[in-house]
């Protein structure tokens, strides 16, 4: 009987597959921070505009003074906004190299794997031809002992 297929390095992509799930889940939360903080950035900059628009309008009911502190909180929010927006793509950008690096890891061994399963197959293939080959010999030479009495 053949012994069973056994790659040795299975526990480290087991390790790894788990560790590229984790990334990707990593990665999607910074994915979701990023967009939460650009839905932020992009609310800020409407409420400027409507601000603006309303004072122009003389619809707003601000005197100026009041208008220009309330441009004035908008654009500094806006300012922390778009920090929040950086930091935010620079943590996307991280945790997307991190997974694409374990997927790549991922990759490898999994190919390794599969190099080493058809080796594997290959050998039992041919460890099979030759039981088959030895039998047939066996055969053919009882057959023949039997012909020549």
């Amino acid at each position: 009987m053949a012994k069973p297929f056994e790659f040795s390095l299975q526990p480290a992509l087991r390790m790894k597959r788990h560790q590229e799930w984790l990334a990707s889940v990593e990665q999607y939360k910074a994915q979701s921070a990023f967009l939460a903080a650009r839905a932020e950035q992009r609310k800020l900059e409407q409420n400027l505009a409507e601000l603006s628009r309303l004072m122009a309008e003389g619809r707003l009911g601000l005197s100026w003074l009041q208008f220009r502190d309330q441009v004035e909180l908008i654009r500094q929010q806006l300012d922390e906004s778009e920090r929040a927006v950086a930091m935010a793509a620079d943590r996307l950008a991280e945790k997307a190299a991190e997974r694409k690096k374990l997927a790549t890891d991922v990759e490898v061994l999994s190919a390794l794997r599969e190099k080493q399963w058809q080796e594997y197959t290959r050998e039992l293939a041919r460890a099979e031809q030759e039981r088959l080959d030895e039998v047939g010999l066996q055969r053919w030479l009882s057959a023949s002992e039997s012909e020549r009495r």
